[in-house]
């Protein structure tokens, strides 16, 4: 999953994965993290709010890199 703040630039933003790659300098989050497991269900397009550091953030869901069950991959 990638999203990005509104009003950056496409590309912007925070890329989701797996928790040893998570690095939120790079702008990598844990999909397991709080905000990760808050995207979950949402599609290309949407946009959700967060509260990050007492502060409302909107991100819109920008692109679905790879979801293991639409690929099939349920054995992960």
């Amino acid at each position: 999953m990638q999203a990005a703040r509104p009003e950056y630039r496409q590309g912007d933003g925070l890329n989701s994965g797996i928790p040893k790659e998570a690095n939120i300098e790079g702008g990598k989050i844990s999909a397991v993290s709080p905000i990760g497991t808050a995207t979950l269900g949402y599609s290309v397009g949407d946009t959700i709010k967060w509260c990050i550091r007492s502060a409302a953030k909107k991100f819109k869901i920008e692109e679905i890199l790879y979801q293991p069950e639409a690929a099939g991959d349920f054995h992960l």
